[in-house]
């Protein structure tokens, strides 16, 4: 049995440092378009020979991909606050 209880810790261990660093990179890849999307949007709005109707195409992509952004990163966020033991990894290698 005890044998069995610590390779549950150790497999437990490495899918939590699996979800750790899976997490990190899909943080990356939500955040990264997003701020280029932002960031583009912004340049189009600083261009003068912008007409009136097409900048606020633009504005309305910001508001849009600022809106996703913010969920997105609420969504990460809470996502990050849950525990290890809540993710679910101990009980199915406990099995």
């Amino acid at each position: 049995m005890r044998i069995l209880t610590n390779w549950a810790s150790k497999n437990a261990g490495a899918e939590n440092q699996y979800f750790d660093t899976d997490f990190h990179k899909l943080s990356h890849d939500l955040r990264t378009p997003l701020n280029h999307i932002n960031g583009f949007a912004e340049l189009l709005l600083m261009d003068e020979r912008l007409s009136p109707a097409n900048a606020e195409y633009v504005r309305a992509i910001l508001t849009g991909s600022g809106a996703l952004k913010a969920a997105v990163i609420s969504l990460l966020d809470r996502a990050a606050e849950v525990p290890p033991s809540s993710r679910g990894f101990e009980q199915r290698n406990a099995a």
